[in-house]
């Protein structure tokens, strides 16, 4: 590897890097303008619509009003969609409460049936930003996109997860860490994931329509 290559790749990570802390900072900045209950999932849907726009469009896009644009255009929606998918997350509290203080065989079935509907809400909940920041459609719409998207890459599933966790694990080790890429790292590798997912399953409908027209 020369010097020039060497160069270059250090230059580009360091971009990067820089990015991902900025977007991050916005994150938690309009979060908190928002004191959070208004804040928060307005900021997480404009930090996915930027992050959409780096891997489509432009990775030089102006960071700030593009945030502060989806911010605005998405305000309303973001917290109908956020406080919507608050309310499975009470109820399979309540119920694994509830469950868990049954006795024998029915309390361990019930936990079984309740724990897989709760893991494809989890999955639902993990595509429903990106899919806010890639479709323009009714809400009830953007849950039933976020389960395709889910439901058709496991593998994207894992690695979106995956990326949860080692942030949340680094964060834990180095707590500065919280400021800088506890969001905007997991939300560059599950939009990244979320994107490559629709093509692939835009491409499998292409062959499907070309099949049936032949």
């Amino acid at each position: 590897m020369n010097r020039n290559k060497a160069g270059n790749i250090f230059h580009t990570t360091l971009n990067w890097i820089t990015r991902l802390a900025y977007v991050n900072v916005l994150w938690i900045l309009f979060s908190l303008a928002g004191l959070i209950a208004a804040g928060l999932f307005p900021a997480t849907a404009a930090m996915f619509a930027v992050v959409r726009k780096w891997l489509t469009e432009d990775v030089e896009i102006p960071v700030l009003p593009t945030f502060w644009n989806a911010v605005r255009g998405e305000f309303l929606r973001a917290n109908a969609i956020g406080y919507t998918a608050l309310v499975p997350a009470y109820i399979f509290y309540v119920d694994f409460q509830f469950f868990s203080s049954i006795e024998g065989i029915v309390s361990f079935i019930l936990l079984v049936v309740s724990g897989s509907l709760f893991f494809l809400y989890v999955i639902t909940v993990l595509f429903l930003f990106p899919a806010l920041a890639h479709y323009q459609v009714r809400i009830p719409e953007y849950f039933k996109q976020a389960f395709f998207i889910g439901a058709g890459s496991p593998a994207g599933v894992i690695m979106s997860v995956a990326a949860c966790v080692v942030i949340v694990f680094l964060t834990a080790w180095f707590p500065a860490l919280l400021f800088f890429f506890t969001g905007s790292v997991p939300a560059y590798v599950i939009m990244w994931s979320t994107l490559r997912t629709i093509r692939i399953m835009e491409e499998k409908h292409i062959k499907r329509k070309e099949g049936t027209e032949s």
